[in-house]
């Protein structure tokens, strides 16, 4: 004879980590800076992006008119009641514009000055 043995048992169920990075960026001196996306990892049962409460802000000191450097990509926010977030950051590297200059085509004859260059 086996008599049923009952005991109460807690069970904690934690969050999920999820990961999200900015993806990296460049864009050129003078260029507005792009709608940044986010790299998130570590979703489970069907839950996707577009799932999530609240998703991490993408936030840059760069602008307009910055230099050309590399800045920092930084993530702050996001919530969800089934997943913390674990943020890392990323880059944006301003580059450089190309300068093209061009002129005018001009004719010069032997033995003259050499016209205005426009």
């Amino acid at each position: 004879l086996y008599l049923p043995l009952y005991d109460t048992v807690t069970l904690n169920v934690e969050k999920r980590v999820l990961t999200a990075k900015p993806i990296d960026q460049k864009r050129y001196y003078g260029d507005l800076n792009a709608n940044f996306e986010i790299s998130i990892t570590g979703l489970v049962n069907g839950d996707s992006v577009s799932t999530l409460k609240t998703l991490p802000r993408v936030q840059t000191t760069a602008d307009i008119e910055s230099l050309p450097a590399i800045y920092p990509l930084d993530l702050d926010g996001g919530e969800d009641p089934r997943y913390t977030f674990n943020l890392i950051g990323g880059s944006l590297e301003v580059l450089k514009r190309p300068l093209i200059v061009s002129s005018k085509d001009t004719v010069r004859y032997f033995g003259e000055n050499n016209p205005p260059i426009t």
